[in-house]
């Protein structure tokens, strides 16, 4: 009887302790035909992105492009009923302004810049409206939230166009009660839509091939057709190989688009780093004792202060606008003080974030940490303000440029962010946020307006009355068809020959780039490139 009992036990331990099959959940069961239809979206965004973007990158190609992405992306969200925080607003408003400035202005000295700001702000913008950033808003996860906008979403994702395309939307119990008879009419309008749509897509790739063959044959009846479609102006380039080539590059810009979108949005068992891994990751980082930082920020501003005070006559020798010895010009003292002080702002910044990342206590908790980090953030105040006077006075006695004007607008960036590190001993908020949102409205102001020609202006203005030596037409060139007027009035008001012969030359170039080169493409074409045609038009005509 005890045996039975006893093997009965051991019977029924078996049946608990047996596993259970792990359900395996599908990533795409959410998949519904407003997704279906964003696979052809994206591959429209992917082909125009390389067509007008990549392969392009200026004029009006940039701007239809960014007005199209962002129609796509929110008439997405609209259809499907997706709620977005009233603050990521801001970040497609940012993105729409630049992208417009593209029809507005060449601005060739701020492009690369522009366009990288498109790309980190679009994906910013995705996650952000997707509900994806770690804290919900911009904050101090801004690295983690970069990276996991830029690459962990969209690329662990990757296959979300092909699960899309491939996997059978869910029946909703709506459907299963609508009537056949409407089924089928949805069903023949479809069919009859894609039936076209294909007739379409062959009829314009054989045309693509007859075409030439059929001008090559012509005796110029058919190339008279052919020239009331050439005077439209619209220079588009139809060849088979181009847009094989643009297709192709387009499949994994169009994967990557559709797995930021669809896969930020619907697939979050596909998670990149997650709040909970990084704030797992910062406690077990927490490893230093207050006195070993405290010890070496005492370190590290005493070496500060002595060095400061034995370099005195070199560090403020901007401001008295005079070259310390052992430096033969301006441009030599200038470039290198820069870069020494901007390195030791930014290490300096590095190590504030660290020990604040690393120690064990709460630093405000300690005041001698507080008055240290004080210290260290006004020696920082001091290097910024040292450097940016170094670099006033290298505009003042070389004139102005972008690598210059850049320069100084981030070293006031950083000023922002050294004042809003003091705030934070009062009151707590996110500089990060802070400086990311100063930072992008700087962007969006600099590309209202035509940078390129200011900067210019204020040379020719300078070297007309005489306060700048030289007049440097290299600078015409970096700034492309913006300093076209610039050009025209300080040939009208020079008396040299020589930089007559420059700038003459440099005219003659942008002529040719208007009428017959780089500009002749629509999608590269802006107003500023139209109004420079007139202008030099204008020039030789009265010549």
């Amino acid at each position: 009887m005890e045996k039975q009992i006893e093997k009965q036990m051991n019977i029924k331990s078996e049946q608990v302790i047996k596993p259970q099959p792990v359900k395996r959940v599908n990533p795409f069961e959410d998949i519904t035909h407003l997704d279906k239809w964003l696979l052809l979206v994206t591959f429209a965004l992917g082909y125009l992105f390389i067509q007008w973007y990549l392969f392009s990158g200026k004029g009006i190609g940039v701007t239809l492009f960014t007005i199209i992405f962002i129609v796509s992306v929110q008439g997405y969200y609209y259809l499907s009923k997706h709620q977005q925080d009233k603050m990521s607003l801001f970040w497609w408003l940012s993105i729409a302004i630049v992208g417009l400035s593209f029809s507005l202005y060449n601005q060739q000295m701020l492009l690369g810049w522009k366009l990288l700001f498109l790309i980190l702000a679009a994906a910013y913008a995705v996650t952000f409206s997707n509900g994806r950033l770690l804290n919900k808003k911009s904050s101090d996860w801004l690295l983690i939230d970069g990276f996991n906008s830029l690459l962990a979403i969209p690329f662990s994702n990757f296959d979300a166009w092909l699960g899309g395309l491939f996997h059978k939307v869910k029946k909703e119990t709506d459907q299963a009660e609508l009537n056949e008879e409407k089924k089928k009419v949805k069903r023949e309008r479809y069919s009859n839509i894609l039936t076209i749509g294909l007739g379409l897509v062959i009829g314009i790739v054989l045309l693509l091939m007859i075409l030439p063959l059929l001008s090559a044959a012509d005796t110029g009846g058919f190339k008279k057709i052919l020239s009331v479609f050439s005077q439209l102006d619209f220079h588009f380039n139809w060849s088979i190989t181009n847009q094989l080539i643009t297709a192709i590059f387009a499949l994994p810009v169009m994967m990557y688009f559709y797995g930021l979108i669809v896969g930020g949005l619907k697939l979050k068992s596909r998670k990149g780093v997650t709040e909970q891994k990084m704030t797992q990751t910062l406690k077990n980082i927490k490893v230093a004792p207050y006195k070993t930082l405290l010890t070496l920020l005492v370190m590290i501003n005493a070496v500060y202060l002595v060095f400061i005070v034995a370099q005195v006559p070199y560090y403020l020798s901007a401001f008295k606008g005079t070259i310390p010895e052992g430096y033969a010009t301006y441009a030599n003292y200038a470039r290198n003080g820069f870069f020494e002080l901007i390195r030791m702002t930014v290490i300096n910044l590095l190590i504030l974030v660290t020990i604040n990342l690393v120690s064990k206590t709460a630093i405000k908790k300690n005041k001698s940490m507080v008055i240290s980090q004080i210290i260290l953030i006004l020696i920082n105040f001091f290097f910024i303000i040292t450097a940016l006077s170094k670099m006033l006075m290298y505009i003042d006695a070389y004139g102005m440029t972008d690598k210059r004007l850049l320069p100084c607008l981030f070293m006031l960036l950083l000023l922002e962010i050294m004042i809003g590190l003091l705030v934070r001993f009062k009151k707590e908020f996110s500089v990060t946020r802070m400086a990311l949102i100063t930072g992008t409205c700087l962007m969006v102001a600099l590309s209202l307006i035509n940078i390129d020609q200011m900067i210019l202006s204020y040379n020719a203005d300078r070297y007309l009355e005489e306060s700048l030596p030289t007049f440097d037409t290299n600078l015409l060139y970096r700034a492309d068809i913006a300093g076209i007027p610039v050009a025209i009035e300080v040939y009208e008001a020079t008396h040299s020959e020589i930089l007559k012969s420059d700038l003459k030359d440099y005219l003659d170039s942008m002529e040719l780039d208007l009428f017959n080169g780089r500009y002749v493409d629509w999608n590269k074409r802006s107003l500023e490139s139209d109004y420079r045609r007139k202008e030099i038009e204008t020039f030789y005509e009265n010549r």
